[in-house]
């Protein structure tokens, strides 16, 4: 059988009349009639695909062409730049050691067994105590068997040599604690004149400091004050031998010195000193202000703002007085064993009775006499009726009586039972207190007894008069 290729010439007989014609792609079909297959055409050149056999049986496909060869791999991306040779930051990195104990700066004038962090001492101090803990220059910077302390802060706990369970916090806190134990300071120069005082707690700034006794390297004698609690900004500022004190409030119980105080409030019991002359203490003031003029007086209580400070002469070296509520204040200065309720604007003193008990048992009592001031006492008395118009409503005490109240009130002119008494000698019914010159007090109550006298006298004459008229009506 013959090839067929595009474009090669075909000869066909048909009856005996022969016919040429060029083979085309369009042609070729008709050319291929029924006649046997045509053979496989040949393999088609690489890529192309071979051309179709004849509508006999198909050709083989022709196989496939080489793959065209691999292109040549891109060139490798270039480096990136190497990162910087250290992080940038102050001198001070934390990173680095200047020393096998040095990290940061080092500090090579400060204790062995620590470490020095930018100049700062972090470690036992001395004595390599391993209970201790130290962070500040100078801190437990003489300590030898002292343990189970805590010292942050320069110069805290510097002079400890023994003390044991101490916590210092704050510039120079402690700083001169030798063998005090178990005191707790927080707050620049805290507890810092301590010496050998246990079991105090100061805080605040210069709490419980002592400063007064303070010279050159140390402190001037032993501090060795026990059981004390200061809260606030110079609490027990001046305290160095009391004991049992409690000090809660800006400077309360700056100056004391002595023991068993108590003092809650802005300057409560700030002037209280006390000890200068003798050791009593005592003092119990509760609210700002309290007590504040106090300087020996002892055993006094004051509850309430200003109690025991107001007036022209607050308390100072009264004993044993007792002032309830806002602005109560003593008599004077100087007076011991009263008790004042509230201030001089009180017009009602409430209770559920009205009569206060009083000792009068004859087992405790001497020299019993009958009373002989009764009625002709009585008679010499003027009770009046009034209205307060008090100097220190004034300025300067001038009053014009602007001021004067509405309310009309009844009693006695205090400077009339006091002339009264002296006449008729009988200054023992104490009807006036004169514990301030300058504002007389009366205490009218202790008329009750001879107005019983008198009633007892008007009874005898009523007796003897009522016998007189028995008399005429039996005539």
């Amino acid at each position: 059988m013959a090839t067929l290729n595009f474009g090669s010439t075909l000869r066909t007989t048909d009856g005996g009349a022969t016919t040429t014609a060029i083979v085309t792609a369009a042609n070729i079909s008709s050319y291929s009639s029924s006649g046997s297959s045509g053979t496989s055409g040949s393999s088609g050149t690489s890529g192309s695909s071979g051309t179709s056999g004849g509508s006999g049986s198909s050709g083989t496909s022709g196989s496939s062409g080489t793959s065209g060869a691999n292109g040549t791999s891109g060139s490798s991306g270039s480096s990136g730049t190497s990162g910087s040779g250290s992080a940038s930051g102050t001198t001070n990195t934390i990173a680095k050691f200047t020393s096998s104990t040095a990290l940061g700066n080092s500090n090579t004038s400060d204790v062995t067994h620590s470490l020095s962090i930018n100049s700062v001492i972090v470690g036992t101090g001395l004595g390599n105590v391993i209970t201790n803990t130290v962070v500040g220059n100078t801190a437990l910077n003489s300590n030898t068997t002292g343990a189970y302390n805590s010292a942050f802060g320069y110069q805290s706990l510097q002079y400890n040599t023994t003390a044991k369970g101490n916590s210092a916090f704050g510039y120079k806190a402690l700083k001169y604690t030798i063998s005090g134990i178990s005191n707790s300071a927080f707050g620049k120069g805290a507890l810092l004149n301590n010496a050998g005082g246990g079991n105090n707690s100061a805080f605040g700034y210069e709490s419980s400091t002592a400063i007064n006794g303070s010279t050159g390297a140390g402190p001037m004698f032993a501090k060795l004050g026990f059981n004390n609690n200061s809260f606030g900004y110079r609490s027990l500022y001046s305290n160095n031998t009391g004991n049992n004190n409690c000090a809660f409030g800006h400077q309360a119980l700056r100056n004391n010195k002595v023991s068993n105080q108590t003092a809650f409030g802005y300057s409560a019991l700030s002037g209280c000193t006390t000890g200068n002359t003798f050791a009593i203490g005592g003092n119990t003031a509760v609210g700002s202000g309290t007590g504040q003029q106090i300087t020996f007086g002892y055993y006094n209580t004051l509850i309430g703002l200003n109690a025991g400070s107001t007036g022209s002469t607050p308390l100072t070296t009264g004993k044993n007085n007792t002032c309830l509520g806002n602005g109560a204040n003593t008599s004077s200065a100087t007076v011991s064993n009263t008790i004042t309720l509230g201030n001089s604007s009180i017009t009602t003193l409430r209770c559920q009775v009205t009569t206060i008990t009083a000792l009068s048992d004859i087992r405790d009592k001497a020299d019993i006499i009958p009373v002989d001031v009764g009625l002709n006492f009585i008679e010499k008395l003027r009770p009046v009726t009034f209205k307060w118009d008090k100097r220190e409503w004034y300025t300067n005490g001038n009053r014009d009586g602007s001021k004067k109240e509405d309310t009309l009130r009844i009693g006695f002119i205090a400077q009339e039972l006091k002339s009264l008494q002296e006449s008729e000698n009988v200054t023992y019914l104490n009807l006036v207190s004169e514990d301030n010159p300058d504002k007389l007090e009366a205490t009218p109550g202790n008329l009750m007894v001879p107005l019983i006298k008198a009633v007892q006298e008007l009874n005898q004459k009523v007796k003897i008069l009522e016998n007189k008229v028995s008399i005429l009506e039996n005539r």
